[in-house]
């Protein structure tokens, strides 16, 4: 378990962290990839493989280049080949429409224009590196469609990013009892414990 505070690590960051030794030397080749994260205020727990021994463990954040972000979504682009709905994408084949909305107080322009989106029609691709704000879209735009009724699939790479997209729409109670069914192990305790989430019976194998 790690205590969070004073540190700036986003939901985004948390596939490049690494448990190591105390010294910064070989990290990457001697450190273990963290598998599984789960943030609880600002206590963070994280799990590494059982032969994991490192007699004085410390947690590590792999530092990027400014670039890096922009180069793997070049380079993974690249590497779709021949997939159509991508393609379509990139060359503006399909698309859709925005919601004349009104924009949320405090969104700065691109993410007015990211909200209007999920709220509109058809297909759009928003795309934004860490801290800009899609976490707090996301918030706001599920929690306006469920009040206006409408039916809001989330899903994610991993469960807490689920889980703190959620934590806005549970706080906010513009729900019903069952409106919000969460699939998959919550790891934040607020969304885990609200009984107006309704969570899948775990059957043991």
């Amino acid at each position: 378990m790690v205590d969070l505070r004073g540190s700036d690590i986003g939901p985004e960051q948390l596939d490049s962290l690494r448990l190591a030794g105390p010294d910064d030397d070989g990290i990457e080749t001697k450190g273990f990839a963290v598998s599984e994260t789960a943030q609880n205020g600002s206590l963070l727990t994280v799990r590494v493989p059982d032969f994991t021994e490192i007699a004085d463990p410390h947690l590590w954040m792999l530092k990027q280049p400014p670039t890096f972000l922009i180069e793997a979504l070049r380079d993974g682009i690249a590497g779709l080949g021949e997939h159509p709905l991508a393609t379509a994408l990139a060359t503006a084949a399909i698309g859709g429409s925005s919601a004349h909305a009104v924009d949320p107080p405090g969104f700065h322009p691109a993410q007015a224009d990211a909200y209007r989106a999920c709220l509109g029609e058809g297909v759009h691709l928003v795309w934004g590196p860490p801290g800009t704000g899609k976490t707090t879209v996301l918030k706001r735009a599920i929690g306006d469609l469920i009040a206006q009724g409408r039916r809001v699939l989330l899903v994610s790479a991993t469960n807490i990013a689920v889980d703190n997209a959620l934590l806005g729409v549970v706080r906010e109670k513009r729900h019903g009892s069952g409106d919000i069914v969460r699939v998959g192990p919550p790891h934040l305790r607020e969304v885990a414990e609200d009984p107006s989430v309704s969570l899948p019976l775990m059957v043991p194998g």
